[in-house]
């Protein structure tokens, strides 16, 4: 059994936990679209991580080093890339969040806000290709209100 492989991923859990990316660790399960059980084993060792498993997590959570995940090697976040689509800009007593200019804040309370962000930009595109298949199905164009 690949111990470091099981560590890391309970390390993970707990980092995310620490940083309000996730409830617990069933809140976590939820989110890579695993089972609550399977986690756990894991999470105690008792068996091994499944392959698929790390790449549901990197696409759940794209901010996380797949470097780190595999190997252990370097951190285990990535450093924010120009073609993030939530960037935060941080401009004297003021940060650009997305569209919005707010106050600085906790570190906490940024990661919250940008996670609930992420999970918004997800929830948007499920929504974009139900449209998509509604229309396919029906053959009629669905006009949408929000001006896109």
């Amino acid at each position: 059994m690949d111990v470091s492989k099981n560590q890391r991923v309970a390390e993970l859990i707990a980092e995310l936990k620490n940083s309000r990316k996730i409830r617990n660790q069933s809140h976590f399960a939820e989110i890579v679209g695993s089972d609550k059980a399977t986690i756990s084993e894991i999470v105690r060792e008792q068996i091994d991580v499944p392959k698929k498993l790390f790449g549901k997590i990197l696409e759940a959570f794209p901010e996380i080093s797949p470097d780190w995940l595999e190997s252990g090697e370097g951190p285990m976040f990535r450093r924010a890339e120009p073609s993030d689509p939530f960037p935060v800009h941080v401009e004297g007593d003021y940060t650009n969040f997305g569209n919005q200019k707010v106050s600085i804040m906790s570190p906490e309370v940024m990661s919250y806000l940008r996670e609930e962000q992420r999970q918004s930009a997800v929830h948007l595109s499920q929504i974009d290709r139900l449209i998509a298949i509604i229309e396919h199905i029906t053959g009629t164009p669905f006009h949408r209100t929000d001006g896109k």
